[in-house]
């Protein structure tokens, strides 16, 4: 998606005393033994690990989640290629996904996500998603641990024209399965509602929420 630098392992093991090359070796050696999935990089299988607290077998779940059910929705993790689709490439310029300075008093990272193009007509649901996603992916590819954030979903901006173009369906498939498409370690979500409309619109995909997610 972009040109940004990715930590190596070797940064990571420098300033992260959790993470053992031991565990890694373990994960890349069970790795190879199933066939179904990828080839994953050590720094890769440090992320997974951190994700999930340094335990292995939760690791090893978490891994076969995060690979299976992002073939379940080709919708989001298909045509990732931001200089082949269009829809794609404007959708980081509909939205943003920003970093913000400082941290909470817990020290966990504040992630903002909110409309920057309040036309509706140039937004598309499932690009927004992967936008979204792929965003997610870079900043654990590229900043490493400690991968705990805060989510701050901003609909500012949201119009009857956005709530129409939502995909329900596949806003159902990412909510079911959002805590196992993504790997950090998601510590809270708060949401931002400022009009009628935006509040339609969280009413629209409130039954999909499970419990865990709620509970953030």
């Amino acid at each position: 998606m972009s040109s940004t630098k990715c930590i190596t392992l070797e940064e990571e093991l420098k300033k992260n005393a959790e993470l053992k090359l031991s565990d890694i070796q373990i994960l890349r050696e069970w790795c190879e033994k199933q066939p179904h999935l990828p080839k994953i990089q050590d720094m890769e299988l440090a992320i997974f690990l951190h994700c999930s607290y340094y335990h292995i077998e939760t690791t090893k779940n978490k891994i076969e989640n995060y690979y299976t059910y992002r073939t379940h929705m080709p919708e989001i993790f298909s045509n990732r290629d931001v200089l082949k689709v269009k829809r794609l490439r404007d959708a980081f310029k509909v939205g943003a996904q920003l970093q913000l300075e400082g941290k909470t008093k817990e020290g966990y990272n504040i992630m903002l996500v909110r409309l920057v193009d309040p036309d509706p007509s140039n937004f598309f649901c499932n690009e927004f998603i992967s936008a979204a996603v792929m965003s997610c992916d870079e900043f654990s590819r590229s900043h490493g641990s400690p991968l705990e954030y805060i989510y701050i979903f901003d609909a500012t901006g949201t119009t009857l024209g956005h709530v129409a173009r939502l995909n329900i369906s596949i806003i159902k498939k990412v909510l079911d399965s959002i805590l196992d498409i993504i790997i950090v370690r998601m510590k809270g979500i708060h949401l931002i509602i400022t009009s009628s409309i935006a509040e339609m619109g969280y009413n629209m995909i409130k039954p999909f929420i499970n419990a865990e997610l709620i509970n953030l």
